[in-house]
């Protein structure tokens, strides 16, 4: 079984500005995308009301779908390219919370189920910000407060997943049926697969950057470890969102900052 003084913090310098650099690729491709999804629009409309469309009429629109394509391609190799540098930043950041609370009490999610959530059906649409969330709790200095950007990093993602997921079967019904008015609201969905997952990127960025920043901080300064909630009855360390103390039961208003 894993245990928190199992861990020692490490610096995740060099990881956080490789995901950081890819996630800023990846906004980048969604722009593309959402500006080829608007030309989209506007040139099925166009092509719509033409009275007699030719091969040569279309040209742009078929051009306009390669080069959607294209974009597509270059969105699913970066999150290829992502994946092995995200998850490692996320098993370190979790090691590194887990550290912090070595002799204290035992957090939920280990650095090894961090990663091993991502991969588990339905426990996988809520635990990875879960365990985001307990990383800021156990990261938390004085004055330090738990963010919205997990939340917000892993909602857009999950509903950018659903929203690309139906993007494809408007475009594949579309095409069988060869309905423009389908394909049109296909790229209405499209751009909201866009803005979402736009969101979710630059959360995660947010979140990466502020998470390093606190753990930086609870490393060199050991008052700020310190400081954190603390029972006032046995001197448990307490996450934020904890009503009870864990070990004697006791309520909220008896809890106090750890002397220092």
């Amino acid at each position: 079984m894993a245990d928190p003084a199992d861990y020692h913090y490490k610096p995740a310098d060099g990881l956080r500005h490789a995901v950081i650099v890819l996630l800023g690729l990846s906004l980048a491709v969604l722009a593309v995308r959402a500006v080829l999804s608007l030309r989209e629009m506007w040139l099925i409309a166009e092509f719509a009301a033409l009275f007699d469309p030719t091969e040569a009429d279309a040209a742009d629109l078929i051009l306009n779908e390669t080069l959607t394509a294209f974009a597509g391609i270059a969105q699913v190799a970066l999150l290829l390219i992502t994946v092995i540098p995200f998850l490692m930043l996320v098993h370190r950041l979790t090691a590194n919370a887990w550290s912090f609370q070595a002799g204290g009490k035992k957090p939920d999610y280990s650095p090894g189920w961090a990663v091993g959530y991502f991969f588990i059906p339905i426990l996988n649409l809520v635990r990875p910000a879960q365990v985001m969330n307990q990383n800021f709790d156990l990261s938390e200095t004085k004055n330090g407060r738990v963010p919205a950007t997990p939340n917000l990093w892993w909602c857009g993602w999950v509903f950018a997943g659903i929203a690309g997921r139906a993007y494809t079967a408007m475009t594949n019904a579309a095409g069988r049926s060869g309905d423009l008015d389908l394909f049109w609201y296909a790229e209405i969905v499209s751009l909201l697969n866009c803005a979402l997952g736009a969101a979710s990127a630059a959360a995660a960025i947010l979140m990466f950057r502020d998470l390093a920043a606190r753990q930086a901080v609870m490393a060199a300064s050991p008052a700020a470890r310190s400081a954190a909630p603390a029972c006032e009855s046995c001197g448990e360390p307490l996450r934020t969102d904890d009503a009870r103390c864990g070990v004697c039961g006791a309520a909220r208003p008896a809890f106090a900052a750890a002397p220092a």
